[in-house]
């Protein structure tokens, strides 16, 4: 994996592309990238039919141990990889040790192992069981195996342990990997841990850093991160503290390398992230989203309409917020798209009523096509954050777009 920044200004916002990756060495990936994320080698709520109907902007995906972890034997019985195994040949393909959309019990991470929790439950991976699954799916890049168990009530001693134990675990993948006879191409990302706690992030950071890793996967930040921006009575030190803590930790890495920050962002969380340095997302936020039958409606200024005529559009709406509630019965006979301009299959061929009415008598349609709109939605916003980025530099104006909105539903009482 080669990584090429067009900005190269440390501790900012960084626009590059990812090139010469395993099985598509051909293709180019421009950052900051959004990772499509699927449960059991599936987008959620969608079929192989619909995520075409998507397909210039569902690559690269995010397959996640947890919900392929009981069909890890066949797919080595099977020896085609993941990818052809789920008809997802032409996808890149990135695998993460957690669903970035569930969190996981706590309490269960071993010294030698780390606890993934699958439909049937628990299931002990151990180093020499991951490097096996791992040539097992053969992804285009993985994350190295990872004791993320830390919250915010973690002491120091057991931080320590988990920034000690990643660390080790990352050298004996590293040492696996390249003893591997399928993995020679496959790229690792190292994972920088340290809970809460600035020092140990450093820590983390600088060792991982020191390892011939492709890039970097910046575990627990993003919980923290998304937690202060949904706390509307924060004050500004505990709603600054996230971003004190991810920019510490980003000066200790190097510039050269893709950084990726799992976890249910919301879109002002986005902006603060690119805006230090963050280069990867996933997207388990529109998932979730789409799980509490609402639909994004935020708007950036691109598709077609300005933000201005979007504003004027939604002067009306049940809600001026990032999202509407699908399942609100005033809506129930509006006859608008979920987002004027919009240029996803649900906008241009549905009605915000009859959404409504889908979600309202339990139709699996409903979440079919919140979730291609929700996934449209937040791909287009990653459009915008680039050309932003490549135009005008203008990303300080599109974060007060996007925080003025959150700004208004919060006056309106939503």
């Amino acid at each position: 994996m080669k990584f090429s920044m067009q900005t190269v200004r440390h501790g900012q916002a960084r626009l590059g592309t990812i090139t010469d990756l395993a099985r598509h060495p051909e293709r180019a990936l421009a950052t900051p990238l959004l990772l499509t994320s699927t449960q059991g080698g599936s987008v959620p709520h969608l079929t192989i039919d619909m995520l075409e109907r998507l397909r210039e902007h569902v690559f690269p995906l995010q397959i996640t141990l947890p919900t392929l972890v009981e069909s890890c034997d066949t797919l080595k019985a099977y020896k085609k990889g993941v990818g052809s195994f789920l008809a997802l040949e032409n996808h890149l393909l990135y695998l993460s040790i957690q669903d970035p959309a569930v969190e996981p019990p706590t309490g269960y991470n071993e010294k030698t192992c780390v606890s993934v929790w699958g439909q049937s439950g628990r299931t002990k991976v151990d180093i020499e069981a991951y490097i096996s699954i791992v040539e097992a799916f053969q992804p285009d890049w993985f994350q190295a195996l990872c004791d993320s168990d830390t919250g915010k009530e973690s002491s120091l001693k057991r931080i320590r342990k988990s920034v000690d134990r990643t660390i080790s675990f990352l050298d004996s993948c590293l040492k696996m990997q390249e003893a591997s006879k399928t993995l020679g191409r496959t790229n690792i990302f190292g994972c920088v841990e340290g809970g809460s706690h600035a020092e140990e992030r450093k820590r983390s950071a600088r060792e991982t850093a020191l390892r011939p890793v492709a890039g970097f996967v910046l575990e627990g930040i993003g919980a923290i991160f998304a937690a202060a921006a949904d706390d509307d009575d924060a004050d500004c030190e505990t709603a600054s503290a996230p971003r004190d803590l991810l920019r510490l930790t980003l000066d200790e890495l190097p510039d050269d390398k893709p950084r990726l920050l799992p976890g249910p962002l919301n879109p002002g969380s986005i902006l603060e992230a690119v805006e230090l340095g963050i280069d990867m997302f996933d997207s388990s936020y529109p998932f979730l989203v789409t799980s509490q039958s609402a639909a994004l409606t935020f708007h950036f200024g691109i598709d077609g309409t300005s933000a201005a005529d979007l504003k004027r559009a939604d002067e009306t709406d049940v809600s001026p917020s990032w999202k509407i509630q699908l399942d609100d019965k005033r809506l129930s006979d509006d006859l608008r798209p979920l987002v004027a301009g919009c240029e996803c299959y649900t906008c241009t061929t549905y009605t915000r009523a009859y959404v409504h009415h889908l979600i309202n008598v339990g139709e699996l349609l409903g979440k079919i096509l919140l979730m291609m709109h929700n996934l449209h939605h937040y791909h287009m916003f990653f459009v915008a954050i680039r050309r932003s980025l490549q135009w005008n530099d203008d990303l300080a104006d599109l974060k007060r777009s996007v925080a003025s909105q959150r700004e208004d539903s919060r006056i309106a009482g939503s």
